[in-house]
C-alpha cells in the first residue's frame, strides 16, 4: 500500500503553476511548435515573468460563443496544452512574437486569484504511448488517410513537409499524431477532443477516422459543386 506521503509527492511532482493565455480556436499539443503575437499589456507583463522563470505558459482555448470576451476573463477548456517559449521578439511598443513548443497535456485544478493575469494550477495528465507493432499499424493508416486527403485539402507547397513527417522514422507516432492533428484538422473543436483523448494509439485512431471523415465531406462538397 502506497503511503500518504509518497502519493502527496507524487501528485505534487505532477501539479504546475502557470499564467494562462486563453485564446480562441487555438489548440497546443505537445511536440508541437505555435506562434503567437502577444500585445495586450497584461500578457506583455506575462511574457516578462514567463522569460524571468521556467518559461511555461498554459494555452487553454476559450469556449465557443465568449470571443467577444477577450479582453476580460472569458471561461476556457479545462484541458490544454502547457509549452515553454522557445524563441521570441521584443518590438519597441512592448508588443512580442513568440514560438511555443507544448510539453504536455494538463487538467485545471483550480484557477488562482486573478492579478495582473491570469494563472491556474493544473495537473500532467498522462499520456500512454502504443507498443510498437501497433504504433506501425497506427502510422500506416494515419498514412493512408493522409494520402486520400492531399489531393482534395494541401496546396502543393505544403505536401512534402507532410511527406517529410510521414516518412521520417525518427519522428515518433506522438509527434506525427500531434503535428497533424494541428495542421489538417480545422475545426477547433475537433482539435480540442483530440487534445483531451488520452493515448496516443486512441488519439491517432480518431485522427485517422477525422481525415477520413474530412475528406468525405470535401468529396461531397466538391460533387454538389460539380452538380450546380
Amino acid at each position: 500500500m502506497m503511503c500518504a506521503r509518497r502519493v502527496s509527492e507524487r501528485y505534487l511532482s505532477r501539479t504546475l503553476t502557470v499564467p494562462m493565455f486563453p485564446l480562441p480556436r487555438t489548440v497546443l499539443f505537445p511536440a508541437v511548435r505555435l506562434p503567437f503575437y502577444v500585445f495586450e499589456p497584461r500578457y506583455q507583463r506575462m511574457l516578462a515573468d514567463v522569460l524571468d522563470g521556467p518559461g511555461l505558459i498554459g494555452i487553454p482555448q476559450v469556449l465557443p460563443g465568449f470571443e467577444s470576451s477577450l479582453a476580460g476573463s472569458p471561461p476556457f477548456t479545462r484541458v490544454l496544452g502547457v509549452g515553454r517559449v522557445n524563441d521570441y521578439v521584443t518590438h519597441e511598443d512592448g508588443t512580442s512574437h513568440i514560438e511555443m513548443i507544448g510539453l504536455h497535456r494538463v487538467q485545471l485544478i483550480e484557477e488562482l486569484p486573478e492579478n495582473v493575469y491570469r494563472r491556474a494550477r493544473v495537473e500532467i495528465l498522462d499520456d500512454p504511448v502504443a507498443g510498437d507493432d501497433t504504433a506501425a499499424e497506427i502510422r500506416r493508416r494515419i498514412t493512408d488517410a493522409v494520402k486520400r486527403l492531399v489531393p482534395l485539402a494541401v496546396e502543393d507547397d505544403a505536401r512534402v513537409p507532410l511527406e517529410r513527417l510521414l516518412e521520417d522514422e525518427e519522428r515518433g507516432l506522438p509527434t506525427v499524431v500531434n503535428t497533424l492533428a494541428t495542421v489538417l484538422i480545422p475545426d477547433p473543436r475537433t482539435r480540442q477532443a483530440l487534445l483531451e483523448t488520452a493515448g496516443v494509439e486512441r488519439r491517432g485512431r480518431l485522427l485517422a477516422s477525422e481525415i477520413d471523415d474530412l475528406r468525405s465531406r470535401l468529396e461531397r462538397d466538391r460533387q454538389s459543386e460539380d452538380e450546380a
